[in-house]
């Protein structure tokens, strides 16, 4: 057995109760979709300008978009946004 796994499992049991309760879920997903739309908000006015980005995708933002909501730096991004959201309930 590892030292923590007690630890582990009565996190992991209170996450389940809390997560079951309809509310609760609403308001991580209210505060989640927020966090999401505030990423790429943000990613949006940064490459506003970027010609590079406008020659590599032929000035396709949408492309641009859907390549960035793929990435590993939007994953990052929206879970450290989404932690800033949630540490708020």
């Amino acid at each position: 057995k590892h030292p923590n796994a007690k630890t582990a499992f009565d996190a992991i049991g209170q996450a389940q109760t809390l997560l079951g309760k309809e509310e609760v879920k609403r308001e991580l997903d209210f505060n989640l979709t927020r966090a999401r739309e505030s990423v790429i908000k943000n990613w949006k006015k940064e490459t506003r300008n970027d010609v590079i980005l406008r020659v590599r995708y032929n000035g396709d933002r949408d492309a641009q978009l859907a390549d960035f909501l793929e990435s590993d730096e939007f994953h990052e991004r929206w879970k450290l946004e989404g932690r800033k959201n949630i540490v708020d309930l």
